[in-house]
Parts: C-alpha cells; sequence; structure tokens
C-alpha cells in the first residue's frame, strides 16, 4: 500500500525538557519539582516512580547540534515543538508584578497585563545563562529550517512555586503548585516574558502539554507517578481551573507581545464507552471532566456553568 502526503505536510518531532535535556554532567536542572520527585528516596522505595533518573537521559541540552543534524539528514523532520523549563529560567523567585497589573477576584484571576517595566524586572531576574543557552538551541532549529512551535509548560514547575513533598504529606501551607492563583499569574508572566525574549526565533506557540494529567494524575490517579500525589478530587478540579486560567492568561500575554499564532494547547484526550446503557449518563460526566470542561472554557467562556468572558475564545489551535 503506498501513502501520499500533500507537499506541504509536516514531519516532525515533539519533546519535552525534563526528559530529554539532561543527560552531560554539568547540565542538571535540580530547580524543579520533578527534580525533587524522583529522587525522593520515598517515592523510589515505594514504587511510585521507576528511579530512573534524569540525569542519565539523552543530553540534549548539550548534543542539541547532534539531535538537530539527525533529524534532518536521517530524518528528514523539519518541524519541532520544544519547551522552556520554568525552573532553568526563574531557578529563583520572580520579582513581584507591579501594582495595578493584576486584578483578582476571589479565585479569580481576571487580568494579568505584562508591560515593559515589569518585562525589564523580569530580565534583571532571570537566569541569563539559560536564556542564552535556549536562544542558540532555538537558533539552531532556524538555521536548519525547522519549524519551530514553543512551548511553555511541560510539567515540571519551579521548587519555589511547588514542593510537590510537603503537599504529598498534607501541607497545603506552600508552595502548592496550581492550587494556588500566584502561580497562575507568574506563568502568564513567564509566558510572556519568554516570548519577549525568543518571538523572532518562534513560528508558533503551545502553552501548555496535557494539563488535564497533571491534575488528574496528581491528586486522583495518585498511583501514577505524578507529584504530589495526595488524594483530593476537590484539588484535582481546583487544580484543573487554575490550568484553565493559567491558559488563557498566558494566552493574552503572549498575544501582547508577539503577532504569532498561540494558545495551543496539547491534550490527553480520553474516550469512553458505556458497558450497559445504564452507563451512558455516566460517560459523559466522564468525558465532560476530562475533555469538555477544559475546551468548553477556553472556547466558549464556560466555566463549570459559570461564565467568563476573560476566558472565552482563548485558542488558535489544537493538539493531541
Amino acid at each position: 500500500m503506498t501513502l501520499s502526503f500533500p507537499k506541504n505536510f509536516r514531519f516532525g518531532w515533539s519533546q519535552a525538557g525534563f526528559q530529554h535535556e539532561m543527560g552531560v554532567p554539568g547540565d542538571e536542572d535540580q530547580n524543579s519539582d520533578w527534580w525533587v520527585w524522583v529522587h525522593d528516596r520515598d517515592n523510589i522505595a515505594s514504587g511510585l516512580v521507576s528511579g530512573d533518573l534524569p540525569e542519565n537521559g539523552p543530553g540534549y541540552w548539550s548534543l542539541y547540534r547532534v539531535f538537530h543534524d539527525n533529524a534532518v539528514r536521517m530524518g528528514g523532520l523539519d518541524i519541532a515543538r520544544i519547551n522552556v523549563e520554568w525552573s532553568r529560567v526563574f531557578p529563583k523567585p520572580m520579582p513581584e508584578p507591579p501594582s495595578g497589573n493584576v486584578e483578582v477576584v476571589s479565585d479569580r484571576v481576571i487580568k494579568v497585563d505584562v508591560d515593559e517595566r515589569d518585562l525589564r524586572r523580569l530580565d534583571e531576574a532571570a537566569n541569563k545563562a539559560a536564556v542564552e543557552h535556549y536562544r542558540a538551541i532555538f537558533n539552531d532549529l532556524k538555521n536548519r529550517n525547522i519549524f519551530f512551535i514553543l512551548n511553555l509548560y511541560h510539567w515540571p514547575l519551579p521548587l519555589w512555586v511547588h514542593d510537590p513533598i510537603r503537599v504529598r504529606r498534607g501541607d497545603l501551607s506552600g508552595p502548592i503548585g496550581w492550587l494556588d492563583i500566584k502561580t497562575v499569574i507568574n506563568f502568564a508572566r513567564f509566558a510572556a516574558y519568554v516570548a519577549w525574549k525568543f518571538d523572532d526565533l518562534v513560528d508558533m506557540y503551545s502553552t501548555m502539554n496535557e494539563p488535564n494529567v497533571v491534575a488528574w494524575n496528581g491528586y486522583v490517579n495518585v498511583k501514577s507517578g505524578f507529584p504530589p500525589s495526595y488524594l483530593n478530587p476537590d484539588l484535582a478540579r481546583k487544580a484543573l481551573i487554575n490550568l484553565i486560567q493559567a491558559h488563557a492568561k498566558a494566552y493574552d500575554a503572549i498575544k501582547m507581545v508577539s503577532k504569532k499564532p498561540v494558545g495551543g494547547i496539547i491534550y490527553a484526550n480520553n474516550a469512553y464507552t458505556p458497558l450497559t446503557e445504564r452507563d451512558v449518563k455516566a460517560v459523559e460526566l466522564a468525558e465532560q471532566d476530562a475533555r469538555w470542561s477544559f475546551f468548553d472554557a477556553i472556547i466558549h467562556g464556560n466555566l463549570h456553568g459559570e461564565v467568563r468572558e476573560d476566558l472565552r475564545n482563548r485558542l488558535d489551535w489544537i493538539g493531541g
């Protein structure tokens, strides 16, 4: 059987920083929640994590030219989706946003403005070596005519944003990651800063990879190995709501500094089949929680029955 593709069809690859960057001594990023999580002795002893460590990975951080060369010469690939690790760019807490730039009503983040003043302050706090190295990586992609999709989040958070061991033990006094609206605010600012620094090298943006996996595996499927492995369905929903808000605010923040397509969500879609007719309603509820609640919010502005204009139409494309 012969398969044919349109001339403009692209073949490429995607990768996650935590899974691919490390592997060469000196390239370790020890400032993320995932680093602490996979090295935790209790997690390893219980089998919650495998014990396979990222410092034994493929070493993309140092060997990116080899990776890119093989992708083009051996694979014929011409498109890539690669993320920036928040914990590399801001290993220490970001400065507070300027007064008046953020509007929060209860647990609703209504507005996050990221102006030139804020971007300059963020630039002073950023890890310049990491920013310059990412720029070298992305520039090498462009020099090879590889279409570049820059992803902002592929699961790890900086330790100052999320301490998964404390949360696993039931300590919700902080840092609590996606349970905290401050994470929504700072993620939007991080997204704006990254776009500000790299927009000339980017063809398209995606905000997040599989945010639903983060919420449900972190707080419901607690044997999956995802941090913080703290069983509480209410917190899973709270985390998902904040991930929705973070996507929407990051979408707006990137649009402030870029005219490139943005707002793409890479989503882990689940399909359910009722075993009997009595299970039809249960399947509808499961699919609503697993899929439609996120997309209803960022397309129609409907967040669990509440209509929010600040969430509506925050999506340019969908990946899977």
